[in-house]
């Protein structure tokens, strides 16, 4: 999904909540907009930003709620958490809380030898963070679109970055 929303809320307390989609090029799609308006509620405001302004508005920390999107290169829990650190330790934890359990749990998963006992870690750092504490909420991945040649041969696009990407087996066809 290309829309990301920085700034979400309805009514708080009488003050309007603004929420702010970027996209890399054109407007907010009318699905994004109808999609923030039923997780708002009523009383809010969109408004379109510019990407790099977005960007500057999530690190600078100026939103009610954030959409972030993140994706590792390889199947790897320390990749996949590091941003969930508390803000003094690692700056882009763009929720900016400070919670010392979850440092404490991303270090023993990271030093783990086992594999099990780093799973256990694994879904204990997970629990607190999406359940206890609810630093964050998932949503879905976004949907996967490869554009390539049609002369490409040998191989599937799959739904994840990690999956097929052995390249021994593709080959272009002739023109």
């Amino acid at each position: 999904m290309d829309t990301i929303v920085s700034g979400l809320g309805g009514v708080h307390g009488g003050s309007r909540a603004t929420c702010q989609l970027g996209r890399a090029r054109g407007q907010a799609s009318a699905a994004a907009r109808a999609a923030v308006r039923r997780v708002a509620g009523l009383g809010h405001r969109i408004e379109t930003l510019e990407l790099g302004l977005l960007h500057r508005a999530i690190f600078k920390g100026n939103f009610e709620v954030a959409a972030d999107f993140h994706c590792s290169y390889i199947v790897e829990p320390d990749l996949a958490l590091f941003k969930f650190q508390s803000m003094d330790v690692n700056p882009i934890n763009y929720s900016r809380y400070v919670d010392r359990t979850l440092d404490d749990l991303y270090q023993k998963q990271s030093r783990a030898a086992d594999r099990e006992e780093r799973r256990r870690y694994i879904r204990e750092f997970e629990r607190r963070l999406l359940d206890e504490e609810a630093h964050y909420i998932y949503t879905l991945q976004w949907h996967r679109i490869v554009v390539h040649s049609a002369r490409v041969r040998g191989w599937t696009i799959t739904p994840s970055h990690f999956l097929n990407n052995q390249l021994d087996t593709v080959w272009l066809a002739e023109p």
